[in-house]
C-alpha cells in the first residue's frame, strides 16, 4: 500500500532540516569564536612578533609621542619576518599614519603577510593618545582582510584585536607576552 504524504510529514522533514541547519550554524559560531580566542591569548602569533612587540614598546616609550611598528609574515622558506617601520612621529593632534620600511630589504622577502601592529603612544605632559584602534586603524584593517590587526596601548597595557569594523577582542599585554604553551 502506498502512503501518501501528509502536510504534518512535510512539515516534520522541514523542522528537521531547520534543526540541521541550526546545529551546524551554532557548531561552526562556536569553532569560530574558539579560533578568535586563540588568536586574542596569543596562541597563534609568534614569538618573533612578541618580541619585536616589547621591542617598539621600549623605543616609544623613550619619549612617549611617537609610533613604532611592524608589519610581519613569512618569506618564501616560510621563516617568519619582521620588518619594522620607520618612526612614525605625533603632532599636537594625531600620528602619522604611513609605514614605511625601516629596511626595504626585509620587507622585499616578504612572501606572505600574517599581520600589522603597532602601538599607541602614552603621550607626555598634557598630550594623551588614544589606545583603542582609531578610525583610520579600521580603515586599513578593512583594505587587509586575512590579516591580524593588533594595536597596543602603552599607557593602558591592553592589546587590541580589531577588523575593519570592530574591536574584535582585548587582552592584558603580559597574558598576550605569555609563552605559547
Amino acid at each position: 500500500m502506498k502512503r501518501f504524504r501528509t502536510g504534518l510529514d512535510i512539515g516534520l522533514e522541514i523542522g528537521k532540516v531547520v534543526l540541521e541547519v541550526m546545529l551546524i550554524a551554532v557548531l561552526l559560531a562556536i569553532l569560530f569564536s574558539v579560533a578568535l580566542a586563540a588568536v586574542a591569548q596569543g596562541q597563534t602569533i609568534p614569538p618573533e612578533v612578541k618580541q619585536a612587540t616589547l621591542v617598539a614598546l621600549q623605543a616609544s616609550d623613550t619619549d612617549g609621542m611617537h609610533e613604532e611598528g611592524f608589519i610581519w609574515g613569512r618569506d618564501a622558506a616560510g621563516n617568519v619576518l619582521i620588518v619594522a617601520s620607520k618612526v612614525r612621529p605625533c603632532g599636537k593632534v594625531k600620528c602619522e599614519v604611513t609605514f614605511e620600511a625601516a629596511d626595504p630589504n626585509v620587507l622585499a622577502k616578504l612572501a606572505a603577510v600574517d599581520g600589522f601592529e603597532h602601538i599607541h603612544p602614552k603621550g607626555k605632559g598634557k598630550v594623551e593618545w588614544g589606545q583603542p584602534p582609531s578610525v583610520e586603524d579600521q580603515e586599513f584593517a578593512a583594505e587587509s582582510p586575512g590579516a591580524i590587526n593588533i594595536v597596543v596601548g602603552s599607557k593602558s597595557k591592553l592589546v587590541y584585536f580589531f577588523d575593519g569594523h570592530n574591536i574584535t577582542n582585548t587582552i592584558k599585554l603580559k597574558d598576550f607576552l605569555k609563552e605559547n604553551k
